[in-house]
């Protein structure tokens, strides 16, 4: 697991190559070929530092409240700069591959997917489907990735080893379909769940038990709202009946102390109005006997 705590000098990851050179003290005048030099250096000590960073920062990105941590914003949006450039991708790679953390390419990978999503979604053509009234968002593996490319290829590279399972799992699966549901799974959040709905795959929940903790994406699965997901394909329909299934087969393996605290906290209530979820533990079958009795203490009927 990687820690998700920033340090003061972090901050280092904000600078552009040019604020870099600045705080570097170069000198004013340089002739074209030393301003070259000095560039190329300046840009690979810089990106060399930002990338044994990364992966930390990826954690503490992926799990704070983007709507009120204006540090993260920060981060995300310099990081956002910094994947665009293929020189940064390559160098953060290499230092990857030296450490070859499981853990760190997952989370790294994740990053890339959330910084690869806004790229899509600030396109001209993201802009201009805004303006006829488009709200969908269409499926990364449907779109142009001419831009980010070597991005699409380091993805390739983090999640080799999980694609290589899922592949086992569902060989009729599309290369593109692959890595896309791997750096799904990778997110480890409600983006997890939404992002395979919207891909409308032939894949079932029994994918997340990659996952070494899947706390976070049960929680985001019982706070699914029903009202989102009305009109569904038949992929839709199968994926959102295997993962009601395997919300309560993992809910009833812990203990029902565990599993009454879990729930108190996902709904934050002792007694909670669940009727507005997608998933309601409250139409468990009795098969789920630890679920269904720790259920009786805190869900109404």
């Amino acid at each position: 697991m990687v820690i998700n705590q920033i340090q003061d000098s972090d901050v280092i990851v904000l600078n552009s190559i040019d604020s870099y050179l600045k705080s570097q003290n170069v000198p004013a005048y340089l002739d074209p070929r030393e301003r070259l030099a000095v560039t190329e250096q300046a840009r690979d000590n810089l990106y060399s530092d930002i990338a044994t960073r990364t992966p930390r920062i990826a954690a503490y990105i992926l799990s704070a409240d983007m709507e009120r941590d204006e540090f993260a914003k920060g981060l995300f949006k310099a990081m956002y700069r910094h994947v665009l450039d293929p020189a940064f991708v390559k160098i953060l790679l290499d230092y990857l591959a030296h450490r070859n953390d499981p853990d760190e390419n997952s989370v790294t990978g994740a990053l890339l997917t959330k910084l690869m999503q806004k790229h899509f979604n600030t396109s001209p053509k993201a802009e201009t489907d805004k303006k006829k009234g488009k709200t969908e968002e269409a499926s990364i593996t449907e779109k142009d990735f001419e831009d980010v490319e070597h991005i699409r290829l380091a993805l390739y590279t983090l999640f080799a080893n999980e694609i290589a399972i899922i592949r086992t799992k569902y060989p009729e699966l599309k290369e593109g379909c692959l890595c896309s549901l791997a750096t799904a799974i990778a997110m480890n959040n409600v983006d997890t769940i939404t992002e395979i709905i919207s891909a409308d795959l032939p894949v079932t929940a029994e994918v997340f038990n990659m996952l070494k903790n899947p706390g976070n994406v049960i929680r985001a699965a019982l706070l699914l709202k029903a009202a989102d997901y009305t009109k569904l394909t038949k992929n839709q329909e199968a994926f959102i009946d295997s993962l009601k299934r395997w919300v309560y087969d993992k809910l009833d393996t812990i203990s029902t102390q565990e599993c009454y605290q879990f729930l108190v906290n996902v709904y934050g209530s002792v007694e909670p109005n669940v009727s507005e979820y997608l998933i309601q533990i409250k139409d468990c079958s009795k098969q789920y006997r630890n679920l269904t009795e720790v259920v009786k203490f805190i869900v109404k009927k």
